[in-house]
């Protein structure tokens, strides 16, 4: 009897002992990234919070630190450059426009991706994957104006880029500013007005100088607030800072204007991985966060844009905010993409040209 008491304290205490030895791996795993530091390249405001909820939270639970350098990618772009003379690397994994992932894979500062450590890209359409950045969302670009105000007017929903130009909107229009992501967008839009396009961008300046905004918005919370004061009618922007304003009560519409023969813009915006990045693992972990469905969903939901992963996609017709934007694959065929190739090159000289007669 006694002998069998202690075969079972010891099989009990073997037993306790693997437990306990599992237990341990456990919780060195889920704390597999402590002391990491992660440094994270995003646009601020709700869309940090927003990353940060989402993602952020969840590398903290494995021990990690994260940080974040906001501003536009162009913004975020400059940091690098002026870090490069220095020899050091201020962001890990960045959030890039279109034809700055071009130009950062040109210039060295991104590593290539390593996609079997992103196995959630599977569910990403070959379009949106590069060797070096992967689109993580796709946001809707068109015309916000004050429903209410248009009404009064008697103005109709607007249809083209040249909807903006009704002397009744004259004083009561923004522009966005040449480094945000909607900039190349609207150029190209207003140069077509005029017989331009991707390969001559100069009528969409001579169309802006016609236009004559009432100010140039460097930031989407400036632009909510003057138009929620009533001090702007009609922007270009995207259609998710409208569903945001139209949250608050706002009589905020969206718009898809005709551009040639498309109707409405989309622009993909991508993430990347820095060169000399000591924290690859977290980086890594990041992006593939951020390609999850149920990450993707959630993340439309609370910022207003579409989803690339395709499990996600599916899903978005069932959210009574999400279903009116570009999801389904028809609504996306008839809206105009850029041309990267043809205008990333370029794109120097747009800025300088916008700096030189167009900045205020």
């Amino acid at each position: 009897m006694r002998k069998g008491l202690v075969v079972t304290l010891a099989c009990l205490t073997g037993l306790l002992g693997l437990i306990w030895a599992r237990e341990a791996r456990s919780a060195a795993a889920e704390k597999r990234l402590q002391g990491v530091t992660l440094r994270v390249g995003t646009w601020g405001g709700s869309w940090r919070e927003a990353r940060h909820d989402l993602i952020g939270k969840k590398l903290e639970e494995m021990g990690a630190k994260v940080e974040y350098v906001l501003g536009h990618p162009r913004d975020n772009f400059a940091k690098l450059i002026a870090a490069r003379a220095r020899g050091e690397t201020p962001i890990d994994v960045m959030e890039i426009s279109p034809e700055l992932a071009l130009t950062l894979e040109k210039e060295g500062f991104l590593d290539k991706l390593n996609y079997q450590a992103l196995p959630n890209a599977a569910n990403v359409d070959a379009s949106y994957r590069t060797p070096a950045a992967v689109a993580t969302q796709v946001i809707q670009i068109g015309i916000a104006y004050n429903k209410q105000k248009f009404d009064e007017l008697g103005l109709p929903h607007p249809a083209s880029w040249a909807d903006l130009f009704h002397p009744k909107l004259a004083g009561r229009v923004a522009m966005t500013d040449i480094n945000t992501i909607e900039a190349p967008y609207i150029l190209v839009g207003l140069a077509m007005l005029a017989g331009g396009g991707e390969k001559n961008i100069d009528p969409g300046y001579q169309k802006l100088k016609e236009l004559k905004p009432a100010y140039y918005y460097k930031a989407s919370p400036d632009l909510s607030t003057k138009i929620t004061l009533g001090e702007i009618w009609a922007a270009p922007w995207h259609a998710g800072w409208v569903l945001r304003v139209k949250r608050t009560g706002f009589p905020l519409a969206h718009a898809d204007p005709k551009v040639g023969e498309k109707v409405g813009m989309i622009a993909e915006e991508l993430m990347g991985i820095l060169r000399g990045t000591k924290a690859r693992e977290a980086a890594e972990f990041w992006i593939n966060q951020a390609l999850d469905p149920e990450v993707q969903i959630q993340f439309a939901k609370k910022v207003g844009v579409i989803p690339t992963s395709s499990k996600a996609l599916a899903r978005t017709g069932e959210d009574p905010d999400l279903k009116g934007f570009m999801w389904r694959e028809a609504d996306q065929r008839r809206a105009y993409r850029m041309n990267w190739q043809v205008v990333e090159p370029q794109m120097p000289t747009w800025v300088d040209k916008w700096n030189r007669n167009l900045a205020r």
